[in-house]
């Protein structure tokens, strides 16, 4: 007997040994549940499986990152202390906008850019000496013409 709960196929274990090659099959593109005894295994695709993975572990630091920004700490994005709190807000602003969109879509590029922009910001402008040397002008004697 085979049934379907929310795109997942429910397959019992007499039937995945009948049918090996069918149900590994369909399992590559879509998961399935094998039912065994008061068990319920799933098989899915590995990529899927990471994907999977790795959107629950972005989720979990988002809301960690809320629930610690409401109390003034920064465990999850240290570097969000060399903030300020207008920026800080921003942020936290952008990261939930582009988490909604970048989790419906199930990708995290987005995102991980997001955070990888918002850190090089923290970054430069906690280290003085980095922000000084962007902020100096070129001294054309520095280069070489090339004819």
């Amino acid at each position: 007997m085979v049934s379907t709960i929310f795109s997942d196929r429910i397959v019992n274990a007499t039937d995945l040994r009948k049918n090996q090659k069918k149900w590994l099959e369909y399992a590559s593109r879509a998961p399935i549940t094998i039912h065994y005894g008061d068990t319920n295994l799933t098989v899915m695709n590995r990529r899927e499986a990471e994907r999977l993975y790795a959107q629950i572990d972005m989720l979990h630091k988002i809301i960690t990152f809320c629930e610690d920004y409401e109390k003034g700490r920064y465990s999850v994005f240290p570097w969000a202390s060399y903030l300020s709190e207008e920026e800080r807000q921003e942020f936290r602003k952008q990261l939930l906008n582009t988490a909604l969109a970048d989790l419906v879509q199930g990708e995290l590029s987005k995102l991980n850019n997001l955070i990888e922009d918002w850190e090089a910001t923290a970054e430069t402008a906690h280290n003085s000496e980095a922000t000084k040397s962007l902020l100096e002008k070129d001294n054309p004697k520095d280069y070489v013409t090339i004819d």
